[in-house]
């Protein structure tokens, strides 16, 4: 199982959210380069998205790979597409 979090923030200290006109998230699972499980979540108007990929097959402990893709809009500023790499597998 692999959670991605996109969290929009105030200010470069993260201490405090700020709702923005569309953030989103897209988690993939990987089990030895293939995919596992995809899953997306978009809102709008908010500060929050996470998504959760659960592994679909038992297997053992080794070979997953999890990668979020980031959606973040808002009017005034650019958008932003980054990708991260998900540690809680």
């Amino acid at each position: 199982m692999a959670t991605g979090t996109s969290k929009s923030y105030t200010d470069s200290n993260e201490t405090s959210t700020y709702p923005i006109d569309k953030i989103g998230l897209n988690t993939i699972l990987y089990y030895h380069d293939n995919v596992e499980d995809s899953k997306s979540q978009t809102q709008t108007h908010a500060s929050t998205a996470s998504a959760t990929a659960k592994q679909q097959d038992i297997n053992c402990c080794w070979g997953y790979d999890a990668i979020g893709s980031h959606t973040f809009e808002h009017k005034g500023y650019v958008s932003w597409y980054p990708e991260s790499s998900i540690d809680d597998i």
